[in-house]
């Protein structure tokens, strides 16, 4: 891939742009919620709660980005939830 160095250090320079920024303040609250939750809430019960909290959310709070991420309890192996990051 042909890339200009001034090019790359003009992006790497960059602030993340408000998606982001937007995107991962979501997965933080997604987080928090499914931790307290013993790791119990799915998605059902985490987009009421975080409508609860004031967050608009669609049906499947899901921020764009670049593949799945599964979080792990730490409890149960299969104690998983798939998050869209």
């Amino acid at each position: 891939m042909c890339v200009l160095h001034s090019g790359y250090y003009d992006w790497a320079k960059r602030a993340p742009s408000q998606r982001a920024v937007t995107n991962s303040r979501l997965i933080e609250q997604i987080m928090v919620i499914y931790r307290t939750s013993d790791c119990t809430y799915g998605r059902p019960r985490i987009t009421v709660e975080l409508a609860d909290r004031g967050v608009r959310v669609n049906e499947r709070p899901r921020p764009k980005g670049r593949g799945i991420r599964a979080v792990r309890c730490g409890k149960l192996e299969k104690c998983k939830l798939p998050i869209f990051v």
